[in-house]
């Protein structure tokens, strides 16, 4: 009997420590900014100036384990930014790297790069627009057991926004293009298996 319990006592310890950076997670993922401009005049400030954007939304975030520090992440998020007068939404994929800092710690640092691609819908413009754009941040991790995971970091993002062709008085179409900028918050919270 003795011998039984020691083996389930090894038994539930070792699982306990199995290497969560050995697993792929899938998460939910939040978002939030308050700081992000686009380099489009804004009508209310004499003489023009980049107007600011609030933008919040929410995906789904897979990770996968390429080495113990190394993982690649693959996001789909849906996202709103307001500005004055016009909202846009925007469906957004990611693909990124991330490198953790001490992966033995019960708290990891991580930074991380991504490159975004992005398909939106403006109110002020008939059909859809394209984005592509690039970011890189920084943020903390945690595992609570084997499989459930959380995060918090920032990300400093820029993205190049084509709001397709216009007809103008004159007949001719134009290209509007826009840059959009800034720092975004996120937090997620992610199973792994």
């Amino acid at each position: 009997m003795r011998t039984l319990a020691l083996l389930l006592l090894c038994g539930c310890a070792a699982s306990g420590s199995f290497p969560v950076h050995e697993r792929t997670g899938i998460g939910v993922r939040g978002l939030a900014a308050e700081s992000l401009q686009s380099d489009r005049d804004d009508p209310a400030v004499p003489g023009g100036g980049a107007v600011d954007l609030d933008a919040s939304g929410f995906g789904i975030q897979a990770e996968s384990f390429l080495q113990a520090d190394t993982s690649a992440t693959f996001t789909l998020l849906r996202r709103v930014y307001d500005s004055p007068g016009v909202e846009v939404r925007a469906l957004e994929y990611r693909s990124g790297l991330r490198y953790y800092l001490f992966e033995t710690s019960p708290v990891q640092p991580f930074v991380t790069g991504v490159i975004t691609v992005a398909g939106l819908d403006s109110s002020a413009e008939d059909g859809l627009s394209y984005g592509i754009g690039a970011g890189v941040g920084g943020g903390l991790a945690t595992w609570i057991g084997r499989h459930f995971g959380l995060e918090a970091g920032f990300l400093y993002e820029g993205q190049v926004v084509d709001f397709h062709l216009h007809d103008t008085d004159e007949g001719t179409e134009v290209s509007t293009t826009e840059s959009i900028y800034g720092l975004t918050l996120e937090i997620q919270a992610g199973i792994f298996f």
